[in-house]
């Protein structure tokens, strides 16, 4: 399949690949396989579904803050990507965090708004926001049985209450999968969610320690113009979602963020 898809690109790209020209990664990249090809180029072979959600996403949106799309290949479920060059978000000295703050507002605030029928992973979910952040909640709370919900099912309730316009949203919008270039965010791998566009801004500021303890809760919830009772239930929500994740995969810092959650 490999050999296949390698073929193919030489003849899309016009190009000859020698073995030396590809390097593999095995990190984040679960169910696809994944090669940077003559330093230039990402390919990412996966599945029908993902190339399907990924055709439709960078249909979207050609933003500056994404990585490019080259070439996406149905028949043999593959993508091409320009490789980017840039480190792994960090906050050095040279990078303050209320710069970082500034651009998850401004890259979320550019999003536009998509017509589906329900909220959830595109074209695969068919519920209602409340539903897609319970499933979501649901799925950390397996994580950390130990954490009480009850939080989060009142915050449901607040949710409820109001119409939540859909837009099309990474769904993963995490530092780790940031890029920094000179300073600037770049952005990889969405999961293609629709859904509120806050909860990309909440997810980013949850997804490391280092923006959500230099910038204040208050600050945070100052942002946009939605109700600021929608927002603080949405944003315990995405917490506890974000939580899970954290302790799984970053359990060191889990405790900055069940602090957070016991204090809201």
């Amino acid at each position: 399949m490999i050999q296949r898809v390698i073929n193919d690109i030489e003849e899309f790209l016009n190009i000859k690949i020698n073995e030396n020209d590809i390097h593999y990664f095995t990190d984040g990249v679960s169910g696809s396989t994944v090669f940077k090809l003559k330093n230039k180029y990402l390919v990412k072979i996966t599945d029908e579904l993902t190339i399907k959600t990924q055709k439709e996403f960078f249909k979207y949106y050609n933003e500056d803050y994404l990585q490019k799309l080259v070439h996406i290949n149905e028949e043999l479920n593959y993508i091409i990507f320009e490789f980017i060059e840039g480190e792994k978000f960090h906050l050095e000295l040279d990078t303050h965090a209320l710069h970082i703050f500034d651009q998850l507002i401004s890259i979320t605030l550019s999003y536009k708004k998509y017509d589906y029928n329900g909220y959830g992973y595109l074209f695969e979910d068919n519920k209602t926001w409340d539903e897609f952040l319970l499933d979501e909640a649901l799925n950390s709370y397996k994580e950390m049985p130990e954490i009480n919900m009850d939080k989060v099912y009142k915050a449901l309730e607040v949710v409820k209450q109001y119409n939540v316009d859909q837009y099309l949203i990474h769904g993963d919008f995490g530092t780790h999968n940031f890029l920094l270039q000179d300073n600037k965010i770049k952005v990889i791998d969405p999961m293609c969610v629709v859904g509120d566009k806050l909860y990309d801004f909440y997810f980013a500021i949850f997804s490391n320690d280092e923006i959500f303890e230099n910038i204040k809760l208050e600050t945070i919830l100052k942002q946009f113009d939605d109700d600021f009772e929608y927002k603080k239930a949405l944003l315990l929500i995405v917490l506890f979602i974000r939580m899970g994740r954290a302790k799984k995969y970053d359990k060191e810092n889990f405790y900055k963020y069940e602090k957070i959650y016991n204090n809201l």
